[in-house]
């Protein structure tokens, strides 16, 4: 049975692990099957430069701002009332710096180093996703898969008001969606495509930078998408298309005039260096936006499955 859940997972779960609820999208094959009673191990590095915070939900216009984030993460996949169901926690630590603008005021922040918001998620299978043990896993044929997904980004990070640029943000994040996966063509290698809707909740941060009071935020509308296959058995590649839109932030009742409207781009190549350990690359920028946004990233990304 190990040498059988070794192969399943060489060949389907080259786990590409969520790094936040919203920094720059989770990466492909994200929400592809594994067998329950699987664990995964991962560490991802990115280095964005952009007109975003730490944690890519907030549009600073006029910002030069450069984040490094580190991500260790912990999967472990399950199954509830025989559906296969994914529960994962991710701490996030990195660092930021640059430069940015509150009305009149130009700040340049050196960096900053410390604990961000970590993120708890969970999914659970829907349709086309039962919980098979490997035995089973690695006869069944994959089909049209629906899951549930939720998030939570609890404000633990290193955060001060007096300070424009944050690791943390002095607020509760809440993340919903629907993650659709669906394998075509050869079954024993197939193009995956994932296609994940989501919006994110913002609770109000009562300690923001400035003058004001109290910042709300509206919620942000994302929609993810992955079209992967692989090229040989252990050398896949990816492309990825990523729509956001809202995230605008009020102060003390006042617009700040930040809402995120933007569609972002990339590409991704992995690695299965063996049944075990897998190995990827992305670089990601924004195609098209209607308002100052501005980002680029690179993300490198390392998994290991028992």
């Amino acid at each position: 049975m190990k040498t059988e859940k070794g192969a399943t997972i060489g060949l389907l779960l080259v786990i590409l692990l969520p790094a936040s609820s919203a920094a720059q999208g989770e990466g492909t094959r994200v929400y592809l099957p594994a067998p329950a009673g699987t664990n995964v191990f991962s560490a991802t590095f990115m280095d964005l430069k952009g007109t975003f915070n730490f944690a890519q939900d907030i549009l600073v216009a006029g910002a030069s701002i450069e984040s490094r984030i580190g991500v260790p993460s912990y999967v472990r996949f399950f199954p509830i009332a025989g559906r296969l169901s994914e529960l994962w926690v991710s701490p996030i630590l990195g660092s930021v710096q640059g430069s940015a603008s509150a009305g009149a005021v130009s700040v340049r922040v050196p960096r900053i180093s410390g604990l961000a918001d970590p993120y708890l998620g969970i999914r659970v299978g829907l349709t086309g996703a039962p919980g098979l043990v490997p035995a089973q896993f690695a006869k069944y044929k994959q089909t049209f898969q629906v899951y549930g997904l939720f998030g939570v980004t609890p404000p633990i990070g290193k955060y001060s008001g007096s300070s424009v640029l944050n690791l943390g943000t002095n607020r509760w994040a809440f993340r919903g969606g629907v993650p659709l996966v669906a394998p075509f063509g050869d079954a024993k290698r197939p193009v995956w495509l994932e296609v994940v809707p989501s919006v994110t909740f913002f609770t109000v941060n009562a300690d923001p930078f400035g003058p004001g009071q109290r910042r709300s935020q509206a919620p942000l509308v994302v929609v993810e998408n992955h079209l992967s296959y692989n090229l040989t058995t252990p050398f896949w590649a990816a492309l990825d298309l990523r729509g956001q839109s809202g995230a605008g932030t009020t102060t003390d009742g006042v617009s700040d005039g930040n809402t995120i409207r933007q569609l972002g781009g990339g590409a991704t190549v992995g690695y299965q260096v063996n049944k075990a350990l897998g190995l990827q690359t992305t670089y990601g920028r924004i195609l098209a936006k209607r308002g100052s946004e501005k980002g680029d990233m690179w993300r490198l990304r390392g998994t290991y499955a028992f």
